[in-house]
């Protein structure tokens, strides 16, 4: 489990697979609490504080996920992943989140590694799995 999350930070990530990963952390969230929801909510009300610390989990998950994220497209245009910070700056948070879509990525080998492919592989490069 320690090496998956480290490896959710190593590497570069294209345009595209940033998009479809920020697509997937915002949409299937939103389908699991949808059924959590209903379950709970058919099944009984009294489990109210369950359903409030499953979403906080999800919650934590698909936060660190996006940081992930956003840190390997950072590698991809030859910055340090620490700026995701910056990304926690209300207002400038917008301005970045464009600039990382929208800026091209280094098209050679920069230190963070190898240019990642053009293509769109989900779930492996959004979840920084080796094939």
């Amino acid at each position: 489990m320690k090496d998956f999350v480290a490896n959710l930070f190593k590497g570069r990530l294209n345009r595209a697979n940033l998009v479809v990963g920020m697509f997937s952390s915002i949409v299937l969230p939103r389908i699991l609490f949808f059924f959590i929801n209903h379950e709970i909510v058919v099944q009984s009300r009294n489990l109210y504080g369950i359903l409030h610390f499953f979403w906080w989990i999800i919650f934590v998950l698909v936060f660190i996920f996006n940081f992930s994220l956003y840190a390997r497209r950072y590698h991809d245009i030859g910055k340090s992943g620490y700026n995701v910070f910056f990304l926690l700056i209300p207002l400038v948070n917008f301005i970045l989140l464009f600039f990382l879509i929208f800026k091209k990525g280094d098209s050679v080998k920069n230190v963070y590694g190898k240019v990642p492919s053009s293509k769109i592989s989900f779930p492996a490069d959004i979840l920084g799995i080796d094939k």
